[in-house]
């Protein structure tokens, strides 16, 4: 699944999955990565990249991404130095 506040966005990653073999597997959804609308544990693994400088509170989308995921997992590539932040 793929999350974007900007629907723009949501029409470009669907317009870039449409062009990979596996793309018409990819669920694109638009929401707040700080306020998730999802059930928790409803993922497996968290992939942020580049995204968290973005969030005006990265700690929130932080701790609403960890709700959702029933592992545990996350990978991220860390942009900048408060995208590291450890979240409590």
């Amino acid at each position: 699944m793929g999350v974007d506040l900007s629907e723009g966005m949501l029409v470009a990653a669907r317009e870039k999955a449409a062009r990979h073999p596996h793309g018409a597997h990819v669920e694109f959804r638009q929401m707040d990565a700080e306020h998730l609308a999802l059930p928790d544990a409803s993922f497996d693994v968290v992939v942020s990249l580049f995204a968290l400088h973005h969030f005006p509170d990265p700690a929130a989308a932080l701790r609403a991404s960890r709700k959702g995921r029933s592992s545990g997992r996350a990978a991220r590539k860390p942009s900048c130095v408060a995208c590291a932040m450890p979240v409590a």
